[in-house]
């Protein structure tokens, strides 16, 4: 009988190993062109978003989150494909700009909590520098252009 038991408990706690180990693999979630979005990638874009709204971190605001972030992730990778087109440079003086304006002047608060969650800063700031510049491509392209005007 207590080699039975014993016999259990140790197919037992393999067995949640395994699941445990299982759950921290990354998988592709979504290819496009020669990026990839992986459940990490939504993991993080639901954190980091629920950390910055100062909402609390539980499954119902998880499961709500997670295809608006999917969609947010598909976007910034089409932005991505798109830069890659013209030659905009990093300017870390607007990344930090923007990271000083979401955190209150903040921004060690910001990295603190990311890391106390998971959450790879540096993607963060790297989709923060691809946002900032497209919106340099749509200024850009749009200033040149001259609207019609209508005639009353």
């Amino acid at each position: 009988m207590k080699v039975k038991v014993f016999f259990f408990f140790i197919i037992f706690f393999a067995n949640l190993n395994f699941t445990l180990n299982a759950k921290e693999i990354t998988k592709i979630v979504v290819k496009i062109e020669n990026e990839i979005i992986t459940n990490y990638d939504i993991k993080s874009e639901i954190l980091a978003t629920l950390i910055l709204t100062k909402k609390e971190i539980n499954q119902k605001n998880i499961n709500d989150l997670k295809q608006n972030a999917l969609e947010n992730l598909i976007q910034n990778r089409l932005k991505k494909i798109e830069l890659k087109k013209y030659n905009f440079t990093r300017s870390d003086s607007k990344i930090n700009q923007y990271l000083n304006s979401i955190s209150s002047n903040n921004i060690q608060n910001i990295k603190s909590l990311f890391q106390e969650n998971g959450i790879d800063y540096k993607s963060f700031v790297d989709n923060i520098d691809i946002e900032l510049k497209w919106r340099n491509l749509i200024s850009v392209s749009y200033t040149h252009l001259t609207l019609p005007t209508k005639r009353i």
